[in-house]
């Protein structure tokens, strides 16, 4: 189906959602959503303040995705990885009650 990962970044308090990545096939059937809320569940656990992720300017499903599960966009990056490549992201963010 996919795969995702993340870790807790106990200097900000949030845990950051490096990936959540779907075959294509397994997309649109709430997986992104249930590791979203196992994440959210996580964060509650360990009392953290919410979990954030970066996704690519152009990823319109991805945008639209993680806005249906309540996340903002609070920030906007540009990030050099080698080779004449540049990452063109949003951060988001979603707060954990």
């Amino acid at each position: 189906m996919g795969y995702t990962g993340g870790r807790v970044e106990p200097e900000t308090n949030r845990f950051f959602i490096s990936k959540i990545y779907l075959l294509s096939e397994a997309r649109g059937r709430h997986f992104a959503s249930r590791a979203i809320g196992f994440y959210g569940a996580l964060c509650q656990c360990r009392g953290l303040s919410a979990m954030y992720l970066t996704v690519n300017k152009g990823n319109v499903l991805g945008i639209r995705a993680y806005e249906g599960n309540r996340f903002v966009t609070i920030d906007a990056v540009e990030t050099d990885i080698g080779s004449g490549f540049i990452m063109d992201d949003f951060i988001m963010e979603k707060r954990v009650r």
